[in-house]
């Protein structure tokens, strides 16, 4: 599975239309998210949480919040726990559940328990990871990093 194709087509498409600005900021952000100031992120995510309610396309709001939990769960763990979560919630809604990023909430969600409390949220973070595994197959790139995400919540219950 290609989880970028949608994202290309997509910065192709807004291109064409005359929306190039935004076709910048989608192709820029994961860059920005993991750069050296991920707090850039900041002016870009809610342009594309904006653009992606008018464009009534959800997987643009779930592609634009997973890379501000990434940028953001090292740093600001604790205090993200809740938009974290909301985030899970709203990559599972039917609208927005077959994106590919919202597999990739799985491990924004896991990174974030584990920074708040891993032992705690071992069981949380497994059923997470599990669910999410069960959606997808090992030829997923992402099914590396959910396995990492469930296997870091094993080893913090103790197993």
């Amino acid at each position: 599975m290609d989880i970028w194709a949608w994202v290309h087509d997509l910065s192709r498409e807004l291109r064409k239309s005359g929306r190039a600005p935004l076709a910048d900021m989608i192709d820029r952000l994961p860059g920005i998210a993991l750069g050296p100031n991920p707090d850039a992120v900041d002016a870009v995510v809610p342009e594309l949480v904006a653009a992606s309610r008018e464009l009534c396309m959800p997987w643009l709001q779930v592609y634009a919040r997973h890379w501000e939990m990434q940028a953001k769960v090292n740093e600001h763990g604790t205090t993200i726990l809740t938009d974290a979560v909301s985030l899970f919630e709203f990559a599972h809604r039917q609208d927005a559940s077959d994106c590919p990023q919202s597999i990739c909430v799985t491990q924004d969600l896991g990174r974030v328990y584990a920074a708040v409390d891993g032992p705690g949220y071992a069981a949380e973070r497994i059923a997470a990871s599990e669910e999410t595994l069960d959606r997808i197959d090992p030829t997923w790139p992402c099914f590396c990093c959910i396995s990492m995400e469930k296997t870091s919540a094993l080893r913090d219950c103790g197993r």
